[in-house]
């Protein structure tokens, strides 16, 4: 079973493609619960529970019309612990209407995108973009320990330490003869 975020909260898809009308439902609720005065126009948020939009006369008849163009199921109800009342694509769009005009905004919008692949797609460039983010973390956090090390090196008197200890080893090793020119 797939998901899709409506409004940062999950929402199922079957396998068939159809929505979960119940967890659409669950989402308005959360939504009527947080004090949107305007938000269902003040109906009673258990007014409008899927099994109550099954049973209207209007959803009956758009249900009637969408299967003279297309033979799928439309609304379908799995009895069980993670059942729930799930819909096609319209019959999706139009629950979401009947719950409130801009929460059915919010439901076109996103499942458009989820089922148009535009989420997968924006999915996919937050990927890339999240990996190319920890290559460059990662080199470079490589660049700044060697240039702390060529610091060291060149500008903090490494080199001109271990130049002067060298010439001191080669000084030593050189024999001298007495009597000879050096």
């Amino acid at each position: 079973m797939k998901e899709l975020k409506l409004f940062d909260q999950p929402v199922r898809v079957n396998d068939e493609g159809m929505i979960c009308l119940t967890d659409m439902w669950q989402i308005a609720k959360l939504r009527a619960e947080s004090g949107d005065d305007k938000f269902l126009g003040g109906r009673d948020i258990n007014s409008i529970r899927p099994s109550q939009f099954a049973r209207l006369d209007s959803t009956k008849l758009f249900i009637n019309e969408l299967a003279k163009c297309d033979l799928n199921t439309h609304l379908k109800t799995v009895r069980g612990k993670h059942g729930g009342t799930f819909g096609s694509r319209y019959v999706a769009y139009e629950f979401a209407g009947h719950i409130d005009p801009a929460f059915k905004v919010g439901v076109y919008t996103v499942v458009d995108k989820f089922l148009s692949g535009e989420m997968v797609t924006m999915a996919s460039y937050m990927a890339e973009a999240n990996m190319a983010d920890h290559i460059y973390h990662e080199e470079a956090s490589v660049v700044s320990d060697a240039a702390r090390t060529m610091h060291y090196w060149g500008v903090g008197g490494r080199k001109r330490h271990l130049t002067v200890k060298r010439q001191e080893a080669y000084e030593k090793l050189q024999v001298k003869i007495p009597g000879l020119p050096q």
